[in-house]
């Protein structure tokens, strides 16, 4: 049973309950479906003379089994075609690290920044046939290539704010607008727009480089490094020579 189950028949809530009564077991909800057929229409089930009733349930089990394999078959087929199309995408080399590969857009993210890739058409050469609208819950991009009109490219809605005036973007002509944009807060967002999927973000690495760890942070690190490998050696650590000046003192 799915944990999202879709009613596409109007007895499928009614039956579903059934089997959960049933504790999820198939042959015990058999066992209530052909209970209840026995005390409504036993003569259809068991003395008809058109046809037999091991005939009527293999027949319905042959249709919907067939019906359950060519499904299957089908969404088989739907898996290698999204397989194909993610190995060919313009973004699929783009390190969507923390982040996602949508069709228009690719987005990366560590947690005090973003970043943005919007591939674009060859004739797109010059950074004047790109806009970029950036605002504090907001982006829009689009570009003017070989047509005489602007086409949108992205456009929706932040889950979380940027600050604005610390974003940047950049064009590699012919190939994609890239954008940097701060967020206005540290923390992981789920997704870039509103309007898409989320990432798990049980999932996301949330290792932050050493570089953007504050200065105190950088320095306590540096120190344990160092108190290390002074252990090692067999050296005091900082604690230790700080101890054996307070007693050289008194």
């Amino acid at each position: 049973m799915s944990a999202s189950p879709k009613w596409e028949n109007c007895h499928d809530r009614a039956l579903a309950d059934v089997l959960e009564k049933e504790g999820g077991s198939v042959p015990a909800f058999l066992n209530a479906v052909f209970g209840f057929l026995s005390r409504q229409c036993p003569e259809e089930l068991y003395n008809s003379s058109q046809i037999s009733g091991e005939h009527l349930i293999s027949q319905s089990y042959c249709k919907w089994r067939q019906k359950y394999l060519e499904e299957k078959t089908q969404k088989s087929l739907q898996l290698l075609q999204w397989n194909s199309v993610k190995e060919n995408h313009p973004h699929s080399s783009f390190n969507a690290i923390n982040g996602a590969i949508r069709e228009s857009y690719a987005w990366t993210q560590s947690i005090e920044d973003l970043e943005v890739r919007i591939c674009v058409h060859d004739s797109v050469r010059k950074g004047r046939q790109v806009k970029v609208k950036l605002q504090p819950t907001r982006m829009e991009v689009g570009v003017h290539g070989s047509s005489t009109s602007w086409q949108t490219l992205v456009m929706g809605d932040f889950p979380h704010g940027i600050k604005v005036e610390d974003s940047v973007w950049s064009l590699v002509p012919g190939d994609h607008i890239l954008i940097h944009m701060e967020k206005a807060e540290e923390r992981w967002w789920d997704r870039l727009l509103t309007n898409e999927d989320s990432i798990d973000l049980k999932k996301i690495n949330a290792e932050r480089d050493f570089a953007t760890l504050p200065e105190e942070d950088q320095q306590r690190i540096q120190e344990l490094v160092w108190n290390k490998k002074q252990q090692e050696i067999g050296k005091p650590t900082s604690d230790q020579m700080v101890s054996n000046c307070l007693l050289d003192k008194t």
